[in-house]
């Protein structure tokens, strides 16, 4: 039930910033309260907070909706229908994707610290 919302990706993906990282937080949040460990979630919440952030202000999250939208949507497919190997293997695969799209955004500030606006 938890993944039904992005069984079909939830419609057409987003056109605006706000509600494109209010999708990408949501379903990562709606992924690791699955596992029913609130420290994993609350981890899961933050980083998805701290790297969505970094998107809205290195790059256009826009640019990178219709990879997240697939994504999700064959994330949750896979969650759905109980494949936990193959759902373990596609989420390793797009956190490494998206860690290596921010690293690339954000160059040598990678290695710098967090200036919170």
């Amino acid at each position: 039930a938890a993944m039904a919302p992005y069984l079909d990706g939830g419609g057409r993906p987003a056109d605006d910033n706000e509600t494109i990282v209010h999708d990408h937080i949501a379903f990562h949040a709606a992924v690791a309260s699955l596992a029913q460990n609130r420290v994993l979630e609350i981890a899961l919440q933050t980083m998805g907070q701290i790297v969505s952030h970094h998107f809205v202000t290195t790059d256009d999250p826009r640019k990178l909706r219709a990879m997240v939208y697939d994504d999700h949507r064959d994330l949750a497919r896979l969650v759905a229908a109980g494949d936990a190997h193959e759902a373990r293997a596609l989420m390793e695969a797009h956190t490494r994707k998206m860690a290596d799209i921010a690293g690339n955004n954000l160059g040598t500030l990678s290695d710098d610290f967090i200036e919170w606006q």
